[in-house]
């Protein structure tokens, strides 16, 4: 008999711990990462030293409720980790530092400004161009996730894929 008990205890920690984990990925709402047309081949994440390396973002709702975002402006709408071939941390451009450091201050740059709202299956893409944010100007291949907050879907940040980024010589 506490064999058996102790088995459905086994069963049912297992069973909350999935659980958990599973609200934690909340499937309800996705980004997906991909390269953009700007790359060398279509559908690739390729470029070329200097050129603009632009990632396109896809956000879907697949929640039963509508969402609320805003786009103001990419490096603060979006919390990037962009790593070296190595795992390590690409170094920000001094541009970012600067913007980071104004917004401590009290000041921030709006490079757009847009509110929008995705009902259940909607769809909305942004367009982030990585290497005004982060050092790209050496060829070797990196990588990308971003993650944004959605308090109205979910207490953690919901986080994208990670995008093999290549930069050529």
């Amino acid at each position: 008999m506490k064999r058996v008990l102790g088995i459905a205890v086994f069963l049912i920690l297992v069973a909350l711990v999935s659980l958990r984990a599973e609200g934690r990925r909340n499937p309800s709402f996705l980004l997906q990462l991909a390269g953009s047309h700007n790359s060398i081949y279509p559908d690739t994440a390729v470029w070329k030293v200097g050129e603009p390396v632009r990632v396109i973002v896809t956000m879907t709702n697949q929640t039963k409720r509508d969402v609320h975002y805003t786009l103001t402006n990419p490096g603060m709408d979006w919390e990037m980790a962009v790593r070296d071939s190595g795992g390590n941390p690409v170094g920000e451009t001094d541009w970012f530092r600067q913007m980071k450091e104004d917004r401590k201050n009290g000041s921030f740059i709006v490079a757009r400004n847009f509110f929008g709202t995705l009902r259940p299956n909607q769809q909305a893409q942004d367009v982030i161009e990585v290497q005004m944010f982060y050092d790209l100007s050496r060829a070797g291949n990196y990588s990308i996730q971003v993650q944004r907050a959605l308090p109205d879907v979910a207490k953690d940040p919901i986080k994208s894929n990670r995008l093999a980024l290549t930069i050529t010589p």
